[in-house]
This record gives C-alpha cells, sequence and structure tokens, in this order.
C-alpha cells in the first residue's frame, strides 16, 4: 500500500474540516465551478448512532447506507487512487438520517 505522500496528485492536496449534525444533505466540501472533487483521505467520529451516505452532490450516491454505532471512528484513504469523484461542479456531501454530530476530516484534490 502506498502513503498518501507518495501519491501523484493532480494538484496540491488541500483539506476541509467538518462537523454537522442535521438530517439529511450536509456539504463538506463546497462545489468549484468546472473542477471534480477527489477525495484522498476522509475521517471522522460519531456522537450517537447514525447511518451515513456519502454524496456526488444532491443526487448521486457514492456509496450504500452505511450505519455506525456511537462513537464509532472511521478514517480510509485511497491507495494511489481516490476514494470517491465528484461529477464536474458537484459538492462532496455527507447525508445523515440521525441528528447527531459528525465531526472530521477530509483531503481532497481539485481537477478538471
Amino acid at each position: 500500500m502506498a502513503y498518501l505522500s507518495q501519491v501523484q496528485t493532480p494538484g496540491p492536496i488541500l483539506s476541509a474540516s467538518f462537523s454537522v449534525a442535521s438530517i439529511g444533505d450536509n456539504t463538506v466540501v463546497a462545489a468549484v465551478a468546472g473542477k471534480k472533487i477527489d477525495i484522498v483521505r476522509i475521517m471522522f467520529t460519531n456522537t450517537g448512532a447514525n447511518s451515513i451516505t456519502f454524496k456526488d452532490g444532491a443526487g448521486t450516491a457514492l456509496t450504500g447506507v452505511m450505519d455506525f454505532a456511537a462513537l464509532a471512528p472511521f478514517y480510509a484513504e485511497g491507495d494511489n487512487c481516490p476514494l470517491f469523484e465528484t461529477a464536474t461542479g458537484n459538492a462532496f456531501i455527507i447525508n445523515l438520517t440521525a441528528a447527531t454530530k459528525v465531526a472530521g476530516k477530509v483531503d481532497y484534490t481539485l481537477s478538471p
């Protein structure tokens, strides 16, 4: 497995921290006109049980619904490729089914 520092990316690795607690869609990385968002690493924990879906904008699910118990940590890192990629001009969204806090950080790049 390659370390993220060894992965070639189309640009600098950017970071966004987040803390969300609203049922429904929560924007983690805002859309950038003319760019795709490539998520290369994500980590978070949640204060209460929740079901979470990662989404490409408001319409396209990138994962199925994933169930997390309270205080369950999550960490994922791409192995020479992004974990998720949005369509051009779309935001990276976390959808929650419960109003419990989910907080963490994503590392990403922007590509044409």
